[in-house]
């Protein structure tokens, strides 16, 4: 399965009626680390359901973290 697919699928689960498979994609796509997952993360921030929010914005948080540890390694 390529990357892209396994994106895609997770990135329309951001839109599933059940908000506990909304927040578990939004935790996901930060675990796949692909720089498409943060638009969709990025408008997750406004979901009806604060679980959703949250998992969203701590995914981005992780994917802003690990951004910056890969600029700092490689400023060494």
């Amino acid at each position: 399965m390529s990357k892209g697919k396994r994106i895609d699928f997770l990135v329309d689960e951001l839109q599933n009626k059940d908000w506990v498979v909304r927040e578990d994609a939004a935790e996901l796509l930060a675990e796949v680390g692909d720089p498409e997952a943060v638009e969709p993360l990025i408008k997750a921030l406004e979901d009806e359901d604060w679980h959703v929010k949250e998992a969203a914005a701590l995914s981005l948080a992780v994917r802003c973290q690990s951004s910056r540890a890969i600029n700092s390694s490689n400023e060494r």
